[in-house]
């Protein structure tokens, strides 16, 4: 009777150590694939971030775009029919004037024309040739102009 309780003892130790060992060689591969949907989740929360940082860098590089939230929409039918007075020539002028001001991105949108009589201006002197003088004047100019 004792012996037959020794070996079931004896079998019973050795079973609960197999599963022991079993436990631990499963409990790498748990935490390696616990950590491997972590950094999945990273990386596709990067890819997310990375692309509406570049939608948002793409908006802000158009001019006039990022006065607007919404697309061009270029299948759009004409608000406008075309108007005909009558002179080929002011028609021509009318119409690449508009086809200009439509080509032109963010020229549209905006309703602030260049000035094409504003007097031609020279030149700015390279800095590294200005007389200390005549920098202080220009750096007063900058501020002076940049102030509204």
């Amino acid at each position: 009777m004792k012996t037959f309780r020794v070996c079931l003892l004896a079998g019973l130790f050795a079973v609960s150590c197999s599963v022991a060992l079993a436990q631990t060689a499963n409990a790498p591969d748990v935490v390696k694939d616990a950590e491997k949907a972590s950094s999945d989740a990273k990386k596709a929360q990067k890819k997310k971030d990375f692309a509406a940082q570049q939608k948002s860098m793409e908006k802000l590089s158009t001019p006039g775009r990022s006065m607007t939230d919404n697309p061009i929409d270029k299948n759009a039918k004409a608000t406008a029919p075309v108007t005909r007075s009558g002179d080929k020539k002011k028609d021509f002028a009318a119409q690449q004037a508009e086809m200009q001001k439509a080509s032109t991105p963010g020229r549209s949108m905006v309703n602030n024309p260049v000035d094409k009589n504003a007097p031609a201006s020279a030149p700015m002197k390279s800095i590294s040739k200005m007389t200390p003088e005549e920098r202080a004047q220009l750096r007063k100019d900058v501020v002076k102009d940049s102030k509204p």
